[in-house]
């Protein structure tokens, strides 16, 4: 395939797409000029130490030809036929996007110019319907449909003066080609120029620059973020855009292609470093890291999503972890513990033991938070709730009140189901109309809370009820229904 500086003019003055926000970023300057790693040895320590333990990784001088039932990350020879096929490849598993690969050419039939490849002309042909059947394999089909069908309308518009009426082929060949030009684009304008297509952010870019246009990019996509993160590459409140921008100008050029392909084979295989890593399990204790002494695993992490929408979704709103100062409430990340055994006692669960005032539990991490739901008491003997005798006594109380909620209400009658509350149609009937007043004496006084009102906000006033609860100003059960 060829292109020609007159092809990079005629996109410039040719059709164009609507502007769109880009990533605040600059290719070859880092948003954290502070932070000092990797360093070119760190980065080939550990390229070396995945050699070993993985295949080895060595980048192709020539691109390899596609075939028609593997996606890639773009590494064919038409700029394209990659864009297109890295677009399918976002948001999906490796084995949905090459399913869709697989049924674009059965649909569309295989390119006549160039073997294993999709015949983009019927594509931009078909109407978007029949294109989205064919993408719903790999999800996301409508917006996929959508970007697919501007990029084909785009390219066509470029090559259009160019197409031979006599030649039945040339339409086909002329758009596979179309975006050829990119080859004579220096690093930064061809990343310019790939984030103007619909759909196509940071890492869609990274990846057709660094596989079809042999460009050295350090493309960064889920493994290689959460790797990256653990080896203190990045700051710890960085985000896979600010990791790209970093990590590209610190890593050589020619470590960029093996070291992006060894951390996402590492982080798909090694069970101490895949997205839901557990640790303490069989897999994790069988398990030996080549990085182990390098890693410091983190907690959040693993509630990372691992997949977007789209690229461009990453784009639209990127977080400055430095700039922002982090919320009140924010995660903070943790190291991961050695064993799942490990629980420290802010984790564990205070409940009481009288079933009709409920169960108080104080929220992991936070025991000043809590949640009360009333229980009443089991009146049949259900096997699936044989596991509920020890954890919740019997009634003992025969005093005849009602459960009440905190606020005054009754609550509602429930079977308990695995320490649930769950009420049903036929429990809910047998409640009374009308909350009676509710002793002070049954209000659960748990000794890790200050505020000892029945439910927080509750206004402080004393009257008879108040008499021998021990506590000045308590507001009894009694006028939380008057107040209410």
């Amino acid at each position: 395939m060829t292109s020609s500086p007159q092809d990079a003019v005629a996109s410039a003055n040719g059709p164009s797409f609507p502007p769109k926000k880009l990533a605040p970023i600059s290719l070859g300057r880092s948003p954290y000029p502070n932070h000092q790693h990797p360093t070119a040895e760190e980065a080939t320590e550990v390229t070396n130490r995945l050699m070993k333990v993985h295949e080895p990784v060595i980048q192709p001088t020539k691109v390899p030809p596609p075939l028609k039932n593997v996606a890639t990350c773009g590494e064919v020879p038409s700029v394209l036929d990659a864009l297109v096929r890295t677009r399918i490849s976002a948001a999906t598993t490796f084995d949905k996007a090459n399913a869709t690969i697989a049924a674009l050419v059965k649909t569309f039939g295989e390119s006549e110019s160039c073997s294993g490849t999709v015949n983009y002309e019927k594509v931009y042909q078909s109407s978007p319907d029949e294109l989205e059947r064919v993408l719903r394999i790999g999800g996301l089909a409508k917006i996929k449909t959508k970007d697919i069908k501007e990029m084909l309308d785009y390219c066509y518009q470029l090559v259009q003066n160019r197409i031979d009426p006599a030649d039945p082929m040339s339409a086909e060949r002329e758009l596979l080609e179309s975006l050829q030009y990119m080859f004579n684009l220096s690093k930064e304008e061809a990343y310019q120029e790939l984030n103007k297509f619909p759909g196509v952010g940071v890492k869609t870019a990274a990846c057709v620059m660094l596989f079809c246009l042999k460009q050295p990019t350090f493309a960064v996509d889920t493994h290689v973020f959460r790797i990256a993160k653990w080896l203190n590459w990045v700051p710890a409140k960085a985000n896979e855009i600010k990791t790209f921008a970093h990590c590209d100008m610190r890593i050589p050029d020619h470590l960029k292609y093996p070291l992006h392909q060894l951390f996402i084979t590492h982080g798909k295989n090694c069970h101490k470093c895949v997205a839901q890593t557990k640790p303490g399990s069989k897999e994790w204790n069988e398990s030996c890291c080549v990085l182990e002494d390098l890693l410091t695993r983190t907690k959040s992490e693993h509630s990372r999503p691992t997949h977007r929408s789209s690229d461009a979704e990453a784009v639209a709103s990127p977080v400055d972890a430095e700039a922002e100062a982090s919320p009140p409430d924010a995660e903070v990340e943790e190291p991961l513990p050695s064993s799942s055994s490990d629980e420290s006692d802010s984790d564990k669960i205070v409940m009481s033991q009288d079933p009709n005032q409920g169960i108080i539990k104080s929220e992991p991490g936070n025991p000043r938070k809590r949640s009360i739901a009333a229980l009443a008491p089991v009146e049949e003997d259900d096997s699936d709730h044989a596991d509920d005798a020890d954890a919740f006594p019997p009634e003992t109380d025969d005093s005849g009140d009602d459960d009440f909620s905190p606020t005054g209400k009754p609550a509602k009658r429930s079977k308990v189901a695995k320490g649930k509350a769950v009420a049903t149609p036929a429990t809910r009937k047998a409640l009374p109309r009308k909350a009676k007043k509710e002793s002070p004496k049954q209000i659960h006084r748990n000794p890790l809370y200050t505020d000892m009102r029945p439910f927080p906000g509750m206004p402080y006033k004393k009257d008879e009820d108040d008499k021998d609860d021990g506590v000045p100003g308590l507001l009894g059960a009694g006028n939380a229904v008057d107040a209410n």
